[in-house]
């Protein structure tokens, strides 16, 4: 298991701001900087879209022993943030649909 973040929605009551991002934090860390600072965005934007806490743990560069720039010669690091991008969409649409079945 990698570094875990929580975010939660901004609430919706009179007076509470709600410009920016959701508020997260750090719950566990983990080797890789970088799996925290996705994990971190993974769940704000999340819970920003889905309207629940959400709980991410990203372990996608630790997992691979190398980090981003080991990721395919010469990529950049774009196949991890492709993976990150796809797993993100898919907890999303599977956050929603439950959300749905939940509400009603």
């Amino acid at each position: 298991m990698g570094c875990m973040s929580m975010s939660t929605p901004r609430s919706n009551y009179s007076g509470a701001m709600h410009d920016g991002d959701p508020p997260s934090t750090q719950l566990v860390g983990g080797p890789s900087e970088e799996d925290m600072v996705l994990g971190m965005q993974m769940s704000t934007r999340l819970a920003k879209r889905t309207g629940w806490p959400v709980f991410v743990s990203c372990g996608l560069n630790a997992a691979s022993g190398e980090g981003m720039e080991g990721m395919g010669a010469g990529t950049g690091g774009m196949l991890g943030q492709k993976m990150a991008a796809l797993a993100e969409r898919e907890a999303g649409r599977i956050i929603l649909r439950r959300r749905k079945m939940v509400e009603g």
